[in-house]
């Protein structure tokens, strides 16, 4: 016990510390479980009902922060079962997180980038290459991300387009897929480099094109903030933003959240893990769907 799960964790390189952590927490959740039935349940047996019952049992001592810990440790735990073939069904899969009460305005929220969309795409003010950053921070995407090639880039039609990042297919309608069709056909599409996003310096009279810098993005992205009286953002911390928000009010499970984000279940354990505040505040109750 726990059924390889340190061997599974040193594999990922997680450190000896946080293993310990981990597998500490598997170790209680099974005391749990024994207490709980007055007997040993095999692994097969465990079902979603026996997840909910402690992480509502530990909710009675401990914060909302620290629960959110424990039910990222359990579902990287029930996910490599499931990987192994050591159970069937993952009896965690479903397990959504606590129910969001409200949000603080000194934290970001995703939230707070949707309720200003249109006031960003819409404004004269601001020139195309802010709006363009403004909705690569909506969507989540990360530095790297940014660096997708003009041929990543599919126009379905007037209102949607299609982005794939590696990862994932990113998919963008209506007025923020209008602004990237636009940059597009007037600057990308004659651009002499293979990114769709790009900066130009003048070298000796010549144009050298490179790859967009994410510095660039935060740029307009502190900018967004100023503005509109934001907390901090930059693409992380809107990365980040749009994670919780689809944990918390869209209850997505990390399965679904991994294939939406192109992330790995093991990196989205890590953030709620390393997270001490996301924005949003719970209640004492855990839901499945």
């Amino acid at each position: 016990m726990p059924h390889g799960f340190k061997k599974y964790l040193n594999e990922h390189n997680y450190k000896d510390r946080t293993i310990e952590a981990h597998v500490k927490e598997v170790e209680n959740f099974f005391a749990f479980l024994d207490n709980h039935h007055n007997k040993t349940k095999e692994l097969f047996q465990i079902v979603p009902a026996d997840i909910k019952s402690y992480l509502e049992n530990q909710l009675q001592t401990l914060k909302h922060t620290t629960v959110y810990k424990k039910l990222g440790i359990l579902k990287l735990f029930f996910h490599h079962l499931w990987e192994s073939g050591q159970i069937g069904p993952d009896p965690c899969v479903k397990i959504q997180l606590p129910k969001q009460e409200k949000e603080y305005n000194s934290l970001l929220t995703h939230q707070m980038l949707y309720d200003i969309q249109s006031n960003i795409y819409n404004s004269h003010k601001y020139p195309t290459r802010l709006k363009l950053a403004f909705i690569f921070a909506l969507y989540g995407f990360k530095s790297n991300e940014l660096y997708f090639l003009k041929e990543d880039f599919d126009i379905v039609n007037d209102n949607e387009v299609i982005i794939n990042t590696g990862k994932r297919d990113v998919h963008i309608k209506e007025i923020a897929a209008q602004i990237l069709i636009e940059f597009y056909n007037s600057q990308s599409l004659f651009a002499e480099t293979p990114y769709f996003l790009f900066s130009k310096t003048i070298v000796d009279k010549n144009i050298i094109y490179d790859r967009i810098s994410y510095i660039t993005i935060n740029r307009h992205l502190g900018k967004i903030a100023n503005d509109f009286k934001l907390p901090p953002l930059n693409l992380t911390k809107a990365r980040y933003s749009y994670i919780y928000h689809l944990a918390y009010k869209e209850k997505l499970s990390f399965e679904e959240i991994s294939e939406k984000l192109g992330i790995s279940i093991i990196r989205i354990g890590e953030i709620f893990e390393n997270t001490k505040e996301t924005g949003y505040s719970s209640r004492n109750s855990m839901t499945t769907s």
